[in-house]
């Protein structure tokens, strides 16, 4: 549920990944995502196909079934899906970096949706959240290769390799 939810962290290691690593600017590199986002995508078969296997998740949750639904059925082969929320949202991170998204109207309508649902997000957690790099988890399989994976406190890498 939402007192679960963490910040996301992705926004930031874009704005990161850019600004320290990359290439092109960020605005460059988001611009066909954007794209997509505002005029929307085909769906195909694979979409089809996996929103189907999902398809009762998506309705239970009314969000998801506005976004990658229509009217509570999966949508046609061919028809376009938008998403403008998430065009807006890339816009403001391309314009104007990690204050796109932590600071201003879309952390306000973040912040206010998570606690709406029962969380305790505020506009301090979202403006104050920043990037902590860490040395990944590495684990040798037995088949020789090696898993690299996020290291604790993710619990995501560990799960992993104890399975594997």
């Amino acid at each position: 549920g939402a007192l679960a939810a963490a910040i996301p962290g992705l926004p930031a290691a874009l704005v990161e990944l850019a600004e320290h690593h990359g290439r092109l600017p960020l605005k460059t590199s988001l611009a066909p995502a954007i794209r997509l986002a505002r005029e929307g995508f085909a769906v195909d078969r694979v979409y089809r196909e996996r929103a189907t296997w999902r398809l009762a998740a998506l309705r239970d949750d009314a969000e998801s079934a506005k976004l990658f639904l229509d009217q509570g059925e999966v949508p046609a082969e061919g028809q376009l899906l938008r998403q403008a929320d998430l065009a807006v949202t890339l816009q403001a991170l391309a314009d104007h970096g990690r204050a796109g998204f932590y600071q201003g109207p879309i952390a306000e309508r973040l912040a206010a949706g998570v606690r709406q649902a029962g969380g305790i997000w505020t506009l301090d957690d979202l403006r104050e959240y920043r990037v902590a790099r860490r040395e990944p988890l590495r684990f040798r399989l037995e088949d020789g290769h090696e898993l690299i994976s996020a290291p604790p406190p993710s619990a995501g890498g560990v799960a992993l390799a104890q399975s594997l």
